[in-house]
């Protein structure tokens, strides 16, 4: 998420926390002596020194604290989350095809696990790219920046559709299948906001500039809509259809939701700061990309974190196997 300049009242922003490259400053301060000087060039009988306090007649800017606290430790965190999230739903992705305490389980739900993982695994492969873009800027090329972005909030869009959008339990085998590839479908074309987006700069980080602010709000949009909205209506459904047993169900999937759905919803404020639709604080534009970084953090850690819970919660729960092919 990205405002339109580097030194405006909101940083300048790529992946987790909105860091831009380490060897780049976070703002620039004014330079008072070459504005006494310009002063005394064009204004012969003009002192600027006359004013007792004149650095304090110019606004100075926020100051955000979340890339001086953790930029060092983003790159390492990143390159380990990438590592641990192409090998646990490796992991994941083999349990599923040998072990009988994983093939236990609703076709439809292995079929669901098997395309998570799968998007999971996309979506780790995308981050050494933005490992290399915190320390060194972005170095891959526009092209790159648009496809990595894609395929990053592809993935977990996909996720999101796959958990919500196949709670129907009343559906025969085959059409759950096509609802599932058309989930997964659907979850890649969300993506193409956030490619259209992009813009490279110092990071690739989406733009909101002319021609790319359409596309950027309807990023976060959809962002909203998969993470928060979404899960919430269906949650809504199951519990006012809870009398029907087979129609709405959670299941263990719904354990996404916990990783993405706060970033999702504190992308809202960050959007009216950025549109400057609310008035704020310093403070409170400082503390919301700080908290937002987090939150990123929060939902990196899904790629690896969430095949082990699924893992786990499988070797405790195992269920009888229900034939339902796929």
């Amino acid at each position: 998420m990205d405002p339109p300049s580097p030194d405006s009242s909101t940083p300048r922003t790529g992946t987790m926390g909105n860091c831009i490259p380490l060897a780049q400053n976070l703002h620039q301060s004014l330079n008072f002596s070459e504005l006494e000087d310009f002063f005394a060039s064009t204004m012969p009988d003009y002192d600027l020194r006359n004013f007792s306090d004149y650095e304090g007649l110019f606004p100075q800017p926020c100051v955000f604290t979340y890339c001086s606290t953790f930029g060092s430790k983003i790159p390492p965190f990143l390159g380990v989350a990438s590592a641990l999230g192409i090998v646990c739903n490796m992991v994941l992705l083999t349990a599923l095809a040998r072990w009988s305490l994983l093939r236990g389980q609703h076709r439809a739900d292995q079929a669901k696990l098997i395309l998570m993982a799968a998007m999971a695994i996309l979506f780790a492969a995308t981050l050494p790219f933005f490992t290399v873009e915190v320390s060194q800027g972005w170095v891959f090329g526009d092209t790159s920046c648009q496809v990595a972005r894609a395929l990053k909030f592809g993935s977990i869009l996909t996720q999101g559709l796959l958990v919500a959008g196949s709670s129907w339990r009343t559906l025969s085998g085959r059409l759950n299948c096509l609802v599932l590839l058309t989930l997964l479908g659907l979850g890649l074309l969300c993506a193409v906001p956030a490619a259209l987006s992009s813009s490279v700069g110092e990071v690739c980080m989406a733009s909101q500039i002319g021609e790319m602010r359409p596309w950027f709000l309807t990023h976060i949009l959809l962002c909203l809509a998969v993470f928060d909205i979404l899960p919430g209506a269906m949650a809504v459904a199951i519990l006012a259809l809870k009398w029907q047993k087979d129609s709405l169900h959670f299941d263990r999937t719904w354990l996404f939701y916990l990783f993405w759905a706060p970033y999702g919803l504190v992308l809202i404020p960050d959007m009216l700061v950025r549109e400057q639709l609310v008035s704020t604080t310093c403070q409170f534009q400082e503390d919301l990309n700080y908290f937002l970084g987090l939150l990123e953090g929060l939902g990196i850690l899904h790629c690896w974190l969430y095949p082990l819970i699924i893992l786990g919660l499988s070797v405790c729960c195992r269920r009888p196997i229900k034939e339902d092919t796929c």
